[in-house]
């Protein structure tokens, strides 16, 4: 539909609820306006319908039919109040999306200077060391996602008070092992309950590009859906922490890793991250 074609059906429609004349405007290819004439010149005329104002040129106009008396004047006055209203609005949505605009710029600006200063950090720390940023739950509890067997992603709860990596069945399952198979080696105490657990070694495990291999870990041995929810993946322990000089920063949500050649753990902690699942080291083995 052309925009005169707009403009004819949007007049019609508001003379025919008003019920008052106005000019009407004949064109040479049979088509009429009803509206008010405006600004003329010699060689064209400003039409005005209540979609706003159309511009003719002379060679398109057969004739123009012209009413008058008060009524029409204020059926003018009208369409003049409501085009005042539509710019108005039309200026407050423009305005809108000026301010959206502007506010999705800075928050691309911060972001970018966020990388900016993320990886200049990163290149003073050197190659061996990484910082990686941490996730909280509401009962404070840090997680981390890393990459196990270099072919699983899983999110761990990052606890240091806990000498050994620990894996939900589910985990372990998704990586190849089977708990029901695994020989019972010892138990843990996860949120206050006691659970048999197989030790198993890990190819590898890999945390903000940062890898090691074989990884001792624990795998639970039974299923629970309560636990998996609170835990994800597992726990993140010293088995693989305390290859690292590490620092846990809980306001900025990060962790600081640093290798250590010794292999010995620096835990520069105030005050020391420890989250409320604890893992017992106790060993049954049968």
């Amino acid at each position: 539909m052309s925009r005169t074609q707009s403009l004819v059906i949007l007049a019609c429609l508001w003379l025919a609820a008003t019920d008052v004349s106005a000019d009407t405007l004949f064109l040479r290819n049979g088509r009429q306006l009803e509206g008010f004439a405006g600004r003329e010149t010699a060689d064209s005329l400003e039409f005005q319908v209540d979609g706003g104002i159309v511009v003719f040129s002379r060679k398109e106009i057969d004739r123009i039919e012209r009413s008058g008396g008060a009524e029409s004047f204020r059926l003018q006055e009208q369409w003049e109040v409501g085009r005042q209203r539509n710019e108005k609005l039309q200026a407050q949505v423009e305005a809108q999306r000026r301010r959206e605009l502007a506010d999705w710029q800075a928050e691309k600006a911060r972001e970018a200077a966020l990388q900016k200063e993320e990886e200049a950090r990163q290149r003073r720390l050197g190659a061996d060391a990484r910082i990686v940023h941490l996730t909280t739950d509401q009962g404070g509890h840090l997680f981390v996602e890393a990459r196990v067997n270099d072919q699983l992603s899983l999110t761990f709860v990052i606890d240091t008070g806990a000498p050994m990596t620990l894996l939900t069945a589910e985990a372990a399952r998704r990586l190849g092992f089977d708990p029901g198979q695994l020989k019972r080696t010892g138990q843990v105490m996860v949120l206050n309950g006691n659970y048999d657990v197989a030790q198993v070694t890990l190819s590898s495990l890999e945390l903000g590009g940062l890898r090691e291999e074989k990884v001792v870990a624990c795998v639970l041995m039974q299923e629970n859906a309560e636990l998996a929810k609170a835990i994800r993946g597992g726990l993140l322990g010293m088995s693989f922490l305390g290859r690292f000089h590490f620092s846990v920063n809980r306001s900025k949500k990060e962790i600081l890793l640093q290798r250590d050649p010794a292999g010995q753990a620096a835990v520069e902690e105030a005050p020391a991250v420890k989250t409320e699942i604890r893992l017992l080291n106790r060993q049954d083995n049968e």
